[in-house]
């Protein structure tokens, strides 16, 4: 494992303005660089985890032959720990191979074995962390990028990957670009041409795979795949025949999220913003120019979020932050965060941006949201998932993550550690979980959250906590209000510590 730009990582200057903390690099620090500069803002952020990327589209190639062999397998596992005992800014590795057995660049090495061999690297190098964790006192994680076309996936070794692997990020984009003569969707949340290239069918397929859905990271994508010569249609030009690739911005037939929203937003131009309500999917169409490009919205990636978060997904990630608006009401990682964090719905996030769709295709004609169980006007009734008419939210099934008699976390005292069970209150959309909570010695923690996200209320089944922008619930059950004490509770914020003693009469 080496360092691939060593300039950009460990060498280059950086001014004050351009610093983390203001100050300039100088001339004889023994560090700059990128590197330094994630020092710095992990010395600000103390709670920020940084991994480190291996290999990429365009650096997989040796991976095959690393991990043919017992030897090559240590050897890269040696060499990843002395990284991380080098730079100590890193809190692990995040492994990008594309692909396990063929379908990244044709000059890489692939081998039938690669599924098989990627997991006893990753063992090799979560048995290096182990140790590792016990000299430093750190936790260190692997994170994976993967594929998420079912092709790719078959020859990914799910299974054998999962046991060393904290989160994968599903790359649920590319379903289609500029290699083909045809538009399409870029990163769809429903197939409607067959293929099933789509962000549903990949989840559907990490789940089949018995991959616990925290352990999944939804990919968003900050870029767009445009075509030029197309012809509109009447539909904008999805699914039509192009020329070639339109100018992008650094490339051809790719544009930066931030770069095309310039134009859309620009009112002397003719950029039209269609939304395909059949395969949940935003779109841009340029008549004068020809041009059809995939595209994104605060609402879309709103949309995403609130699906992931009701299967229970363990967050969301994109590729990659630097083609997003610091725009706040048009970023799409900023509506990421408004949605994960702090529950806003997608009513909320769509009406402060300015990006409304100008057509609407099929479907009910609304963009609105589609997480299970979850209508966006905050009716409780469970809808069928507008592509597969199968419900996706049974009330029987023992691992649906929504699942309203799911009995949740708490209650217990910690098999492992001897400690009582602390529940987290995060953000889940549509969750109605019932708490078996014991007010002697449980806690609930609800972090940095404040008192205007959440209710409180008694009622004949137990303690219940709302929040309502959310659509989501925890009920302690069994458990009154005079049962519980300050003591049982964990806030940063000091609205929710009030809202509390005025909850228990304090």
């Amino acid at each position: 494992m080496a360092v691939y730009d060593s300039y950009a990582a460990l060498e280059k200057r950086f001014p004050a303005q351009d610093s983390v903390d203001g100050v300039a690099d100088t001339w004889d620090q023994s560090l700059a660089g990128n590197f330094h500069q994630l020092a710095e803002l992990k010395a600000a952020h103390p709670d920020l985890s940084v991994l480190m990327a291996v290999g990429g589209w365009t650096l997989s190639g040796p991976f095959s032959d690393v991990a043919a062999t017992a030897a090559g397998r240590a050897k890269f596992a040696d060499s990843a720990i002395d990284f991380l005992k080098t730079y100590t800014m890193f809190d692990g590795l995040d492994f990008d191979w594309e692909y396990p057995g063929g379908g990244g660049l044709e000059s890489n090495t692939i081998r039938p074995q690669d599924g098989a061999n990627y997991a006893l690297l990753l063992a090799e190098v979560r048995t290096r962390l182990d140790t590792l964790e016990a000299e430093t006192g750190r936790t260190y994680e692997i994170s994976v990028a993967s594929p998420a076309g079912s092709d790719k996936v078959g020859n990914f070794n799910l299974d054998g990957l999962s046991p060393y692997v904290d989160f994968f990020n599903l790359m649920a984009y590319d379903f289609h670009g500029g290699w083909e003569s045809t538009t399409g969707h870029q990163a769809p949340m429903y197939d409607t041409i067959g293929g099933d290239y789509d962000i549903n069918t990949a989840v559907q397929l990490y789940l089949d795979a018995g991959i616990d859905p925290g352990k999944i990271v939804l990919g968003a994508p900050a870029y767009t795949r445009a075509w030029s010569g197309v012809q509109n249609g009447g539909d904008g030009g999805w699914n039509g025949t192009s020329a070639g690739l339109a100018q992008g911005t650094w490339e051809r037939g790719v544009y930066d999220y931030k770069d095309l929203l310039n134009k859309v937003m620009d009112p002397t131009n003719d950029w039209k913003l269609y939304w395909d309500d059949e395969a949940q999917a935003a779109y841009v169409y340029s008549d004068s120019q020809k041009i059809f490009s995939t595209f994104e919205t605060p609402a879309s990636i709103a949309l995403k979020s609130e699906w992931a978060q009701s299967k229970g997904l363990g967050g969301m990630m994109f590729w990659d932050l630097s083609g997003d608006t610091a725009l706040a009401s048009e970023s799409l990682i900023n509506a990421a965060y408004q949605s994960w964090v702090e529950g806003k719905s997608l009513a909320d996030i769509a009406a402060q941006s300015t990006l409304t769709p100008d057509i609407v295709l099929g479907g009910n004609g609304v963009l609105d949201s589609i997480a299970a169980g979850i209508p966006d006007n905050g009716d409780p009734v469970d809808p069928v998932d507008p592509v597969d008419p199968v419900d996706p939210v049974d009330p029987v099934d023992p691992v649906d993550p929504v699942d309203p008699v799911d009995p949740g976390p708490g209650g217990d005292i910690d098999p492992e550690t001897g400690l009582p069970e602390i529940v987290q209150i995060t953000w889940n959309w549509g969750s109605q979980k019932v708490v078996a909570f014991d007010p002697t010695m449980d806690q609930l923690d609800f972090g940095w959250m404040g008192a205007s996200a959440f209710e409180l209320s008694e009622r004949p089944e137990g303690v219940e906590i709302s929040i309502v922008g959310n659509n989501q619930s925890y009920l302690l059950q069994g458990v009154s209000s005079g049962d519980l004490s300050l003591n049982n509770v964990r806030v940063l914020d000091a609205t929710a510590a009030s809202e509390w003693a005025d909850f228990l009469g304090l």
